[in-house]
């Protein structure tokens, strides 16, 4: 059966994703490939003010054009706490995507009047506004998904940035925009109207409207709006006023930075996701700059040429990879790995870099562990570190700490980004034991000692409980029973002890005639009223088991004895995980082979690229044998395909 509430909000987060992401993905990649109509472009650009076109002109426009970019968004990324903790998530998504769209038109018209400081301004402006709309879209997808939902909410928006750049690529190329500059710039505009329609039409996140609003009625709304009309909106407004019970009025960005100076917890969520985003600041430089490496090692310029096409492919197929499996593994299992993976595959290529001219092969063992890291940092290092600062602090400080997450990952990727190439002309290969390799390890020992599962938390991170105040207010939820507690139930409650179908004496509870647990909430399914002195079931019926008989029997699965119900294992089902219904069975393979097909199909793609060039290689080495043993012979030619041989030769 379709889940249609699950199908909504997967597209609501689409839609929220791709409002940001467009501009962003698009704009981080689209100077990459029309490089030749951009000299063309300036050229003409001095021309026309009477102006001589030089290469040191060229050089100096060129590294503003390209570099402005982090200088807009390090500005942004200060901007956004001010207004999106202030206005909310919505409005300033809302403004920033307005920003961004008058970017876009400003770029345009600089195409078209050939005034490249309009190119450099609307660059600028672009950058700021991506800043913010994507902390604000990390906190919509955050704040607005049902917990079991966020993983998958997180790699949304990996998936859009990551089709968004490809995208951006691809219309860079010569055979469709990349020759006309003007349609090539004019491409973001029709998103940027859309992204703000879409940003119009949702609501503000429920967390936002309810901690720092206190308005009850729209949180409602909200919650409905994105959990769906069958939603337990009172069960979500509890988990939410649970994690608000620290909060109090919005703060000013002095008085949290104040609290961030003096809370242990909040420096240590800010040094963990850090730690975290060190391991994504290889992929601009390796994703940019792999022809220059992969060059080095002798590959073949067409080859070298598509490594980033290659690479972007790997990432937009990890992301998709990486969303089907991360609510069933947890963030931090995934994160460790697939990091771990990334700084293994950076090790390989450093080694067989090295040994380039020793082994023939290597150069295309070096293209595959570039194809391999933009797979796994597609998989789980990208999606889950831009999130993972929005599940270790409470609502009030997610906005600020993000900030700080982002400036410190700018700073990384620019210094990184400047000093990579002249590094790497100097030392070769070593430049990315020093950059990236040593850095990440020593990041991910930090990870691996500290970082907590965040999958399953609902209200309060694991690093927020650790604050004092907070673990005196959580403790006493505790002693309440875990399970859910119908209005129409009379019960007994003091001091926290509730006893459903019984009474309290003392500090415990006394159950009425066929019930029994620990809160009287389990009912006993005993054969007969005859019960042992001890209270106990002398026989069950069928299907339950215990002393008190109030264990049921789960043929395929495991007992949930605080629910008093069955959990099956897929594809079972029924009361008593004993029946197995056709759609089910059906559903149940379709999800594996989802879950399968693509990494399956990856697999491939190295195996075939290994094939391709050694069958290439094989017939270069065969040629060469054949000139080899014909070097000194005299003789007329007659067979075709030895001639042909020569003649490559």
């Amino acid at each position: 059966m379709v889940d249609w509430i699950f199908i909504k909000f997967i597209l609501i987060c689409t839609s929220i994703a791709f409002a940001c992401n467009i501009q962003y993905g698009f704009s981080s990649v689209y100077f990459n490939t029309p490089v030749d109509e951009f000299k063309s472009y300036l050229n003409e650009s001095q021309i026309k003010r009477g102006n001589i076109f030089t290469d040191t002109f060229y050089n100096s426009i060129w590294n503003w054009l390209l570099n402005v970019w982090f200088i807009g968004f390090f500005i942004g990324i200060w901007i956004n706490p001010i207004f999106c903790d202030k206005y909310g998530r919505r409005l300033t998504f809302l403004g920033a995507n307005i920003l961004s769209l008058l970017g876009s038109c400003i770029r345009c018209i600089a195409i078209k009047t050939y005034i490249y400081e309009l190119l450099i301004i609307g660059r600028i402006i672009i950058s700021i506004s991506t800043a913010v709309t994507y902390q604000c879209q990390i906190l919509y997808l955050q704040e607005s998904a049902p917990t079991n939902y966020r993983g998958i909410a997180g790699f949304i928006s990996e998936i859009s940035f990551a089709v968004s750049c490809l995208t951006g690529m691809f219309l860079g190329m010569s055979s469709v925009l990349g020759s006309n500059l003007f349609w090539l710039l004019f491409f973001p505009i029709i998103p940027c109207f859309l992204s703000i329609v879409v940003i119009f039409l949702t609501k503000e996140t429920p967390k936002f409207l309810f901690i720092v609003k206190k308005d009850y009625l729209l949180t409602k709304e909200s919650i409905i709006f994105y959990h769906g009309k069958g939603v337990d909106y009172e069960k979500v407004m509890k988990e939410i006023e649970l994690e608000s019970l620290s909060d109090q009025e919005a703060k000013s960005f002095i008085n949290l930075f104040k609290d961030f100076l003096k809370e242990k917890y909040l420096l240590k969520a800010l040094i963990l996701s850090c730690c975290a985003l060190q391991n994504t600041v290889a992929l601009w430089a390796i994703l940019l700059s792999s022809t220059t490496f992969l060059s080095s090692v002798n590959l073949e310029n067409n080859i070298s040429q598509l490594s980033s096409t290659l690479m972007t492919l790997c990432y937009v197929f990890g992301t998709l990879s990486g969303s089907i499996v991360i609510e069933k593994f947890g963030r931090r299992p995934m994160l460790l790995g697939f990091s771990s993976a990334n700084s293994i595959v950076l090790i390989i290529y450093l080694i067989f870099s090295i040994l380039h001219n020793q082994i023939y092969f290597s150069k295309y063992i070096c293209l595959v562990s570039f194809l391999l890291y933009a797979f796994t940092y597609g998989c789980a290092v990208g999606p889950i570190s831009w999130f993972i600062s929005s599940e270790l602090v409470d609502q009030k400080y997610r906005s600020f700490i993000q900030s700080l997450c982002y400036a410190f990952n700018t700073i990384m990727v620019v210094i990184t980004s400047f000093i990579v190439l002249p590094l790497f002309n100097t030392i070769g290969a070593y430049t990315f034991l020093i950059l990236y390799i040593i850095p990440s390890i020593f990041c991910l020992l930090i990870l691996f000692l500290y970082l907590p599962e965040t999958k399953v938390i609902i209200f309060i991170p694991i690093i927020f409980i650790q604050s004092k105040d907070i673990r005196s207010l959580v403790i006493p939820i505790k002693n309440e029973p875990p399970y859910p507690v119908s209005r129409g139930t009379q019960m007994s409650k003091n001091n926290n002890l509730i006893c459903i179908h019984g009474h309290k004496s003392g500090m415990k509870c006394i159950c009425k005639p066929g019930f029994s647990g620990e809160f009287c909430q389990n009912k006993m399914f005993c054969l007969s009223l005859n019960l042992t002195s001890d209270g106990f079931c002398k026989e069950c019926i069928e299907n339950y088991e215990g002393d008190f008989c109030d264990i049921p029997i789960c043929k395929h699965g495991e007992p949930n004895k605080s629910e008093q119900k069955c959990v099956c294992n897929l594809p079972y089902s029924g009361e008593f995980c004993n029946k197995l219904n056709k759609a089910d069975v059906l559903l149940y393979h379709n999800n594996k082979m989802r879950m399968f097909g693509p990494i399956g199909f990856l697999i491939l793609i190295p195996m075939g690229l290994m094939y391709y060039f050694c069958e290439k290689d094989s017939k270069q080495r065969k040629v060469k044998r054949y000139a080899k043993l014909l070097e000194k012979e005299e003789f007329e030619v007659c067979h075709k395909a030895v001639k042909t041989m020569l003649q490559e030769k």
